[in-house]
């Protein structure tokens, strides 16, 4: 059971994740499930000032151990630290997860990752996200699904004020329907209260992931 979610707004980036897993096993023919919390699902990449999610299995092989996937990115995000863009990671991410995995033998996607950070530009730095996973592609039709590849979903650009890139993986209809009715709200406010939400006046933020700083927008600050 899970729940990712990456937007992208003039006002910065956001990310979210749960920390459930479940647990499924069969124990003479009667099937046991069970959900244990705690994975560490969103985590930083201190040296790109970027932030990585996971969705799908809760394993990655690795030879002839199984580790659970929260585990296996943190020492991913250690093991690349000499890594110098959001690009070389993506790619890095990749070719790892082809060689633990081997190609897609069903139809099911099995394992997803969003990665967004800033990348430089000439217009100065703007967000850049990166949908690294096996299965189809909305964005890349021609990938081959039966292997993990880097999609560079959304590419660095500048975002108008209320334009929002989100992308949302997991179990996630019932946050859609949350989503359709809480946008419907705002709009209401804003319609008789006068006032947009949020206000406009307000300008950055930081994005924090189990109480560590991940993303700094810019200074989160009043402007008269």
């Amino acid at each position: 059971m899970t729940l990712v979610l990456t937007e992208i707004t003039d006002l910065g980036i956001a990310m979210s994740a749960d920390s459930a897993v479940t647990e499924v096993a069969s124990i003479g023919g009667t099937p046991y499930r069970r959900v244990l919390t705690g994975a560490v699902k969103l985590q930083p990449i201190p040296y790109l000032n970027a932030g990585i999610s996971i969705w799908g299995e809760a394993i990655v092989p690795a030879g002839t151990a199984r580790i659970p996937a929260d585990m296996w990115l943190h020492d991913f995000v250690r093991r690349h630290s000499a890594v110098g863009s959001l690009e070389e990671f993506a790619k890095q991410l990749e070719a790892e997860l082809r060689r633990s995995f081997g190609k897609r033998p069903g139809d099911t996607a099995r394992l997803g990752f969003h990665l967004v950070g800033y990348t430089p530009t000439v217009e100065g730095p703007l967000p850049d996200f990166w949908h690294i996973h096996d299965g189809p592609s909305q964005i890349a039709p021609s990938i081959d699904p039966t292997e993990f590849n880097a999609c560079h979903d959304h590419p660095p650009e500048r975002f108008s004020r209320g334009r929002e890139y989100l992308t949302h993986n997991g179990d996630y209809k019932f946050y859609h329907l949350f989503l359709k009715n809480i946008q419907g709200a705002y709009k209401e406010a804003a319609s008789r209260l006068g006032f947009p939400l949020p206000p406009s006046r307000c300008r950055g933020a930081q994005l924090t992931c189990a109480g560590r700083r991940v993303l700094s927008v810019t200074s989160t600050e009043w402007l008269e």
